[in-house]
């Protein structure tokens, strides 16, 4: 389990973990049937990821997921865990 403290390189790999994710959802190729269910269902996405000092929650448009590169998603789920500003930036 992270904390806002831990390695940098271990946040991003946890960051990307989730970015994916959050792409791979948003296509359609996620085989879990509760993630394709709300996709037809809901206008966005609710993810989340425990981390030991904080339960960081990201809720996001399906539209802003598409329009969003996986590396602006990995950068504000990042800064999410490091308590910084940013929002995720269209391509």
């Amino acid at each position: 389990m992270t904390t806002r403290n831990s390695p940098l390189r271990v946040l991003k790999l946890q960051a990307i973990k989730i970015a994916r994710a959050m792409k791979k959802a948003e296509q359609g190729k996620d085989p879990h049937p509760s993630i394709l269910k709300a996709r037809e269902e809901k206008d966005t996405l609710k993810a989340g990821t425990a981390m030991y000092d904080k339960i960081i929650t990201i809720e996001m448009t399906w539209d802003l997921i598409k329009s969003s590169t996986e590396e602006s998603l990995i950068e504000y789920i990042l800064n999410q865990m490091l308590e910084t500003k940013g929002n995720p930036k269209p391509r």
